[in-house]
């Protein structure tokens, strides 16, 4: 099947895992950094007709006390929705 389709049964799971080896966002330090994103959309995301649910955990290398890894998300694990 084609990527970019309309859902078969009107709604969509998906799980995306990154590991970032080196990297920066500003002046916020990324290295080593594991990030787990969780979605749900329901509808047909591809013809802007979707409600999406999305969640972003990061593990536990995110220290907003000390600047490294993602200090404009205040605490791992905390969750953003669209």
């Amino acid at each position: 099947m084609p990527f970019a389709q309309a859902p078969s049964y009107g709604d969509c799971d998906g799980v995306l895992a990154y590991h970032i080896r080196n990297g920066h966002y500003g002046q916020t330090l990324l290295d080593g950094l594991n990030v787990l994103g969780m979605s749900y959309f329901k509808g047909n995301i591809w013809a802007g007709e979707a409600k999406a649910s999305i969640g972003l955990f990061f593990d536990e290398k995110t220290d907003p006390t000390t600047g490294s890894s993602t200090d404009d998300f205040q605490r791992k694990g905390r969750r953003f929705y669209g």
